[in-house]
C-alpha cells in the first residue's frame, strides 16, 4: 500500500511566514497534525479491504455460487425423478381405476340388459296368461252364447208351434162358429 508523506518542514513554514504563529508553536501544531493524520491513515488502513482481500471474497463467493447452482442442479434432477416416479405411479393408477371402471360399467350393463329380459319375458308370460284368460273367457262367451242361441231357437220354435195351435184352434172355432150358424 502507497504511503503519503507529510511534509512537516513545508507546512511549519508556512504557519511561520504567515506571522501568526512562532517556530515552536507551528512545530507543535504541525507534529499534532502529523500524529492525527498517521492516526487517522492506521484507522483507514485498517478498515480498508486489501485487493487480495478482496479477490479472495470474490473467489470463495464464486466458489459457494457453483457450489449451490450444482447442489440446486441435484436437487432438481431428484426431484424431476421423483415427481416422474410419482406421475407414472399415478399414471398407473388411473389406468387401474378406469379399467375397473370400465368392468364395472360393463357388469353393471350386463345387470341391466338382464333386468330388462327378465322384465320383457315376464310382460310376455303376463301376456300370454292374460290371452289365455281372454281366450278362456271367449270360449265360455261363445258356449253360453250357443247355448242361448239353442234356447232362443227352442223358444222360436215353441212359440211357433203355439201360433199355429192357436191359429189352427181360432181356425177351428171360426169353422165351427160359421157351421153352427
Amino acid at each position: 500500500m502507497k504511503s503519503h508523506h507529510f511534509d512537516t518542514f513545508r507546512f511549519a513554514s508556512s504557519l511561520e511566514a504567515g506571522g501568526a504563529l512562532t517556530r515552536g508553536q507551528a512545530a507543535a501544531l504541525t507534529k499534532a497534525v502529523r500524529v492525527l493524520t498517521n492516526t487517522a491513515a492506521a484507522g483507514l488502513r485498517a478498515r480498508i479491504l486489501q485487493r487480495s482481500d478482496c479477490e479472495n471474497a470474490a473467489f470463495y463467493a464464486a466458489k459457494n455460487a457453483a457450489e449451490v447452482r450444482s447442489e440446486l442442479d441435484l436437487l432438481r434432477r431428484n426431484e424431476t425423478s421423483l415427481m416422474r416416479t410419482d406421475i407414472e405411479s399415478l399414471s398407473r393408477l388411473l389406468d387401474s381405476l378406469s379399467q375397473k371402471t370400465t368392468d364395472k360399467i360393463a357388469a353393471l350393463k350386463s345387470e341391466v340388459v338382464m333386468d330388462l329380459n327378465n322384465h320383457k319375458a315376464e310382460r310376455r308370460a303376463l301376456g300370454t296368461r292374460i290371452d289365455l284368460r281372454i281366450q278362456e273367457i271367449h270360449h265360455k262367451l261363445t258356449v253360453q252364447l250357443s247355448s242361448l242361441k239353442s234356447r232362443l231357437e227352442g223358444f222360436k220354435v215353441e212359440a211357433t208351434q203355439n201360433v199355429i195351435w192357436v191359429t189352427i184352434i181360432t181356425f177351428g172355432a171360426v169353422v165351427l162358429s160359421s157351421s153352427s150358424a
